[in-house]
């Protein structure tokens, strides 16, 4: 009977330190993957909440996934424009008043175009011809 509950502890200890993380110290969350297109605007939001009931000051940007900090924000929110096509890897950093820090990243797609076609079929062009169909 003792080694059925010292195992079933185990078990449940293991299972505690899987899911908490005792270094974790900021809660970010960047969201989902993103699809843009080159010259349109790109809104970033995060949430980050200090779980020590410190301040959030500080979010720095690697916004085209160099390693490189691009923007330092104080606040949550960052509006960005890509000029060329490609898979950016946007990460941001997190930091407390006391200097934790915890980071979020996600995925940008940037398409060719805006969004809206750059020319509108007329309608002559929707009409067929029985003759030409």
């Amino acid at each position: 009977m003792k080694t059925r509950i010292i195992i079933l502890l185990t078990i449940i200890t293991q299972s505690i330190k899987a899911q908490y993380d005792p270094f974790l110290k900021i809660n970010v969350n960047l969201g989902e993957n993103i699809n843009t297109y080159i010259n349109s605007t790109t809104t970033f939001d995060i949430y980050a909440s200090s779980l020590l009931g410190n301040n959030i000051v500080r979010y720095e940007w690697d916004i085209n996934g160099d390693d490189v900090t691009d923007n330092i924000t104080t606040v949550p929110q960052l509006i960005y424009t890509y000029y060329s096509t490609g898979t950016y890897r946007v990460k941001v950093i997190a930091y407390d008043n006391q200097e934790n820090s915890s980071y979020s990243c996600i995925n940008v797609i940037v398409n060719q175009g805006n969004g809206i076609p750059s020319k509108i079929p007329s309608l002559e062009a929707r009409i067929c011809n029985p003759k030409q169909c």
